[in-house]
């Protein structure tokens, strides 16, 4: 249940810990209440019935078939959605996150999720061996029962039901690592030993299925040069799902970044550099993100951020910040010509600047009209 990172320093330090030895063993009277009252405080067991087992092997086998039939016909979205219903029969939980790894950016993005908190998680970034789900996903290893808290931060004490432990085991096709499926409950100690196996057994089977719908959403859901999400997916997350968000109170915020003089480096330098421009303007914006913030290809030379979490002054901050991160830093082209790039990135929010993801945009446009951005410049 501890943090897991905080467990692994401990190791690593142990020797040094206890090199000086205890002044006294504990009895074995005490021995015997630990473990008794750790017994008790475990997750209540109750024997299933037979009607219960049978039920529940039902549904493993018909989560198999299902994954055997998905595999190669449906995207993420879609298979996630379909497992997630069996899944939940068999091991209750408050919230199903599918993190889906990404091996350009090193890190786990929640690519679905169903149940309590699931709008405020999707498209939730965890570097690969941060946190709870990243570290599963470093170590390949289950994490049973560990603090909710430790994974999704405030987002477990925002949620109707607070989440208190969560389940996580990763999932590999072959030797490769495609993601985490991670289950949160609002009880403590919400997930018992028998629904680990059940987790562990379905990973290994989910694990072909995810890579075909990765590669089916690739050919259309990523951009070929920077490897971004395209606009079409922020559209998506922005829609409204439910009455409660068609709420014009709902409040994120956005940044518009454009790129000055895209085209002049085209002519000059040829389209490669224009091509590297763009892949260095993704590099340097990344620098200035937090955990949890996305970056989306808009068009030719426009970049969108969905920040996580963020007020107005924050999003002008990130924005001050980013646009200076990226004029920085020079860029070497493949003729050794240093050029510096520059770029315009304006901050807006939801509902002040407009709701829709037009309107927002199409704010952000004006307020960059109005600065005079400089040349590229060639050092």
């Amino acid at each position: 249940m501890y943090d897991p990172l905080m467990v692994d320093t401990f190791v690593r330090f142990h020797k040094e810990v206890s090199r000086e030895p205890t002044t006294a063993s504990p009895s074995a009277v005490a021995l015997v209440g630990i473990a008794g009252a750790t017994s008790d405080a475990s997750y209540p067991s109750n024997t299933p019935s037979l009607d219960e087992i049978a039920a529940s092997a039902d549904e493993m086998l018909t989560l198999y078939d299902l994954a055997r039939a998905l595999a190669g016909q449906v995207n993420v979205s879609d298979a996630s959605e379909v497992i997630a219903t069996h899944l939940r029969r068999l091991i209750p939980s408050s919230l199903c996150i599918f993190f889906m790894y990404n091996a350009g950016t090193d890190d786990l993005e929640a690519a679905n999720a169903f149940g309590e908190a699931s709008s405020m998680v999707k498209g939730l970034r965890i570097p690969l061996g941060q946190r709870l789900s990243g570290w599963v996903a470093a170590n390949r290893q289950t994490i049973l029962n560990s603090d909710a808290y430790l994974d999704l931060g405030e987002v477990a004490r925002s949620s109707t039901s607070r989440l208190r432990s969560c389940l996580s085991t990763p999932f590999l096709a072959g030797d490769q690592l495609l993601g985490v499926l991670t289950l949160y409950s609002h009880v403590d100690n919400g997930f018992n030993d028998d629904h680990r196996r059940i987790a562990e057994a379905i990973a290994k089977q989910i694990g072909h299925t995810f890579r075909s719908a990765t590669d089916l959403d690739s050919a259309s859901r990523r951009d070929a040069l920077t490897g971004l999400p395209n606009i079409a997916q922020l559209e998506q997350m922005l829609r409204p799902s439910s009455k409660i968000d068609r709420e014009p109170s709902i409040e994120f915020a956005l940044l518009f970044i454009d790129v000055v003089g895209l085209k002049a480096i085209n002519a000059v330098h040829g389209r490669d550099a224009g091509d590297e421009t763009l892949r260095h303007v993704v590099r340097q914006t990344r620098r200035s993100l937090r955990i949890g913030d996305i970056l989306f290809r808009y068009h030719s030379d426009e970049f969108v951020v969905l920040l996580s979490g963020a007020d107005p002054q924050v999003a002008v901050l990130l924005a001050s910040s980013i646009r200076d991160g990226i004029g920085s830093q020079p860029l070497v082209l493949q003729n050794k010509t240093a050029l510096t790039v520059d770029a315009t990135v304006a901050a807006v929010s939801a509902p002040n600047d407009g709701s829709a993801l037009t309107d927002l945009i199409a704010t952000a446009r004006s307020r960059i009209v109005s600065v005079i951005p400089p040349e590229p410049r060639v050092h």
